[in-house]
């Protein structure tokens, strides 16, 4: 009987002891997301200091280049899109699987016929 409690009381204080590390852990891992947390305000926070509008001219400046006085554009041609090949029907549908099939009809739906219908 003796042991039994012996067991037992052992077993509870085993696990208590487990219970309590483990909230020692997440306490720890909480203040370090904290922490961890506030780093990354701050470091977003200098980022976008140092990517401001502002900031950029100022740099730009000191490297001596200066605003444009006229802005200009260039238009240019549309680029052409060369489409693939639209695969070769099977001669026989019959003798082919369904796999082939339906890549043959997808190729077709994605090929050139659609390239051209959008060019228009």
């Amino acid at each position: 009987m003796i042991a039994v409690i012996t067991g037992v009381a052992v077993a509870y204080v085993s696990q208590t002891a487990h219970v309590t590390q483990r909230t020692y852990q997440v306490a720890a891992l909480t203040s370090e997301q904290a922490q961890l947390s506030a780093d990354s305000q701050l470091l977003g926070d200098q980022l976008d200091r140092l990517t401001s509008a502002e900031r950029v001219d100022a740099a730009a400046q000191q490297l001596g280049m200066r605003p444009a006085a006229q802005w200009s554009y260039i238009a240019a041609p549309a680029p052409v899109v060369a489409a693939p090949p639209a695969p070769k029907q099977a001669s026989d549908p019959q003798n082919t699987d369904a796999l082939t099939r339906l890549v043959a009809v997808l190729s077709g739906s994605f090929g050139t016929r659609n390239a051209e219908a959008a060019g228009r």
